[in-house]
This record gives C-alpha cells, structure tokens and sequence, in this order.
C-alpha cells in the first residue's frame, strides 16, 4: 500500500486563532461546505524543555490518543523485510531506534528541539523512543520495510509592488489524524515568534514566523536519504529560527538530510524552493510569477535505487504529476494585488481530477487526505497566517496574527 504526502504552497507575503471545538481522535459527521470547525492553538514559552513539558501535559490525552491511532497505523502497513507480515508496532519502534542514528545531527543542529521532545514525552507520560519515533514521519516513510508516502503539493510566489510574498500548501497526511489539527504559538525570549502546523506530540509540519520567514514541504522520496541524517520535522524548526533566505539557505546546505525533501521557502519578499537529498541541496529555478511542487524531482538527480525505474520512465498520469499540472493550470498569471490570495484559495480547493485532486477528502482512517490548508501571507511589517483545519473546500479559512499585529479583518 502506497500513500503520498501531498503539500500545496504559495509564498505570498498573522491570524489570531481560538480554541477548537474539535473532538480530537474522532472521525467529524459530515458537515455543510464551509464548516466552522477550528484549531485548537496552544502557546508556548519558556526553554524548549518548559515548552515541550507544557505541550505534553496540556494535551496529554489528545497525545495519547494519537498515538493509539498511529501505531495501529503503523500495524497495518509496517512491513519487515519486504513481508506481508504485520509487525507489532512497539517492536517496529523499537528496531527503526536500532536501525537509525538522528540523534547525533539533532544534537549538532537543533539540540533545543531534542529537549523539547524530550518534555513531551515527559509532560504525556510516554516513553522517549516512541516520542522521537512520532517525530519522524517522513523517515519511516522512506526507511521503514514498507515505504510511506502522503500527497503534497506546494507553490510559491514572491513579492511585488501589489503584493507581499505567499507560501501556501495542502498538508494531505492519513485520515487516522483528522481531529487533531492544531497550531503551535511559541514565543520566545529573543521575541521570535511561531506559527506551526501540527497534530498533538509533534514539533512540526510546517509554519511561520514573526520575522516573515514561512515554509511547506513535499515529500521527495526518489531521492536518497541517510539514517543518521537531520530529520524533516527538525529542519523545518531550524528554517523557523532564522530571518533572511541567506540564512535558511545557508542552513538548508550545511544540514545532513536524512530524507528526500522540498523546501518551499519564503523569506523578506522572496520565494524559493529547494530539493534536499541525502547528498546535496539544489535549488529550483523559477520561470513565472509562481512556484509550485508536487513529490517528484524536478532538479536533484541525487536518486536512491529503488526509484530509478520510476524516473526513468515516468507515468504522466501519476498522482505526483497529476497534480503539478493541475497547479501550472491554475496559477498560470500572477493576478496582482487582493486577487492573489484568492486565486491561491481557489487552487488549493481544486478538485481538477477526481482520481488526484489537490484537495483531498477524508475517505477512510488509512487514506490520505487534506489535514490542513495553510497561507502563509510574509508582509514586511506584520506576517500573519490563514488557514482551515482541514480539506479548504469544506472548512473555513480563518486569520492568524502575531503578538502585537493588528488583525485583518
């Protein structure tokens, strides 16, 4: 079985966000169009360890009911050896531990972020192998017996005198996490603020911060990857903490991938993204107003052996590039000005193919859908956020602003 995680992003250019009345861990009745379900939003302050305590005991239950969730998923698709065999899902846990070495790069990059890992697990009362395990989607993905993937679909754009710069996307992950949408707000000493996408337990999806720094990512998994490299989840933590495109791109290109990844980044006006594997770190060149990314390579030619028939002969009518030409359709002309954040709305709710959309609807605990719809709007002077806790085209948009800022109305 095959999921592809899927990110639609714009760079474009903060919402002020209430609590959710969502019934975490639960499958939502069906609702009307445009529903009014709403992210729970925690904040966060103190040292990473105080934040990721709090983060665990705050949303304790939620994290361990997400948990359940996951290592049944986890039953019905890990695979060792190539079997058909189930694998129980704490000896899976435990052999992936023994057969990976992240620790050593999230000492050497983000060693906060293992503090705070370190404080959820504490703060939910579950063990820290399990804990740092939920961190690392995209790695058992690609590293585990049975390869895991989630369909994206990102783009971007960069500022101009109409507009500030936008990074949007989809977040398409398995159905077992819907109810748990939520947003991070974390606030640090230094002033650097957060918004980050997630679900209870995890560190990051993607987000933004105060400094009108954003970022979605795409599964890449052709690319190589490397077992003891800095894991997804980490490196967009670490794009988060800094506040130019010198910066993140420096970054981008010092960090040990561990796995196949584009970065969709918008930073100070500009957007950009960037296909990391295990060996090397490309940037895409961009020839219109728009940038946009699906989950396959466009660049890095840094590919692991099981994908070379893939990319040698690739189906035109596959998922990945179904939904890239969906996105070159739409978003064919920068319209300018107030017409860019709802020509992004409108693509991200697009249903161009019934097969491949690149809104995806919840149809059953293990299928992909789209957990979570973020615009990411980086104006200079006030950054802020807009997005639905779930498929775009069923739940509403909502505003998102930083400490500070005023609301948009």
């Amino acid at each position: 079985m095959k999921f592809f995680r899927c990110v639609s992003a714009i760079v474009v250019s903060s919402f002020i966000g209430t609590s959710a009345g969502v019934v975490f861990g639960q499958t939502p009745a069906p609702a009307p169009a445009q529903s009014a379900r709403q992210f729970r939003v925690l904040e966060l302050e103190g040292t990473p360890y105080q934040r990721g305590l709090k983060h665990g005991k705050v949303l304790r239950e939620q994290i361990q009911a997400g948990l359940a969730l996951w290592k049944e998923n986890l039953r019905s698709i890990a695979r060792m050896g190539g079997s058909d065999q189930q694998i129980d899902p704490d000896v899976f846990i435990k052999k992936f531990m023994a057969e990976t070495n992240y620790v050593p790069a999230i000492k050497k990059w983000t060693p906060g972020l293992l503090e705070e890992v370190r404080g959820i697990a504490e703060g939910a009362g579950v063990g820290f192998p399990t804990m740092l395990t939920f961190q690392l989607v995209d790695e058992y993905w690609v590293n585990g017996a049975a390869i895991v993937k989630e369909h994206c679909s990102a783009m971007g754009i960069s500022a101009t005198s109409r507009h500030s710069a936008v990074v949007a996307q989809n977040m398409d992950l398995e159905g077992f996490r819907d109810g748990f949408q939520t947003l991070l707000h974390i606030k640090e000493p230094s002033g650097l603020e957060q918004y980050i996408l997630t679900m209870p337990g995890l560190i990051a999806m993607d987000g933004m911060n105060n400094r009108g720094v954003g970022v979605a990512t795409n599964t890449v998994a052709q690319l190589a990857h490397n077992r003891d490299g800095l894991p997804v989840a980490f490196v967009v933590r670490g794009i988060l903490e800094r506040g130019s495109m010198a910066e993140v791109e420096s970054f981008l290109k010092s960090v040990h991938h561990a796995s196949g990844q584009n970065y969709t980044v918008g930073a100070k006006g500009r957007a950009a993204y960037f296909e990391a594997s295990g060996g090397k770190v490309i940037e895409v060149s961009s020839n219109g107003a728009f940038i946009y990314h699906t989950n396959h390579p466009l660049v890095n030619d840094d590919y692991n052996e099981e994908s070379l028939k893939e990319i040698t002969n690739p189906n035109p009518n596959d998922n990945t590039r179904t939904r890239y030409e969906a996105l070159k359709r739409h978003l064919r002309i920068d319209p300018g000005g107030d017409k860019v954040i709802p020509l992004i709305q409108e693509t991200l709710r697009s249903h161009d193919s019934e097969q491949n959309p690149v809104c995806r609807q919840l149809a059953g605990k293990d299928a992909g859908f789209s957990y979570a719809s973020m615009i990411m709007v980086l104006a200079p002077e006030h950054p802020y956020l807009i997005a639905a806790p779930g498929p775009p085209d069923r739940y509403q948009y909502a505003e998102f602003h930083f400490s500070g800022a005023s609301q948009k109305k």
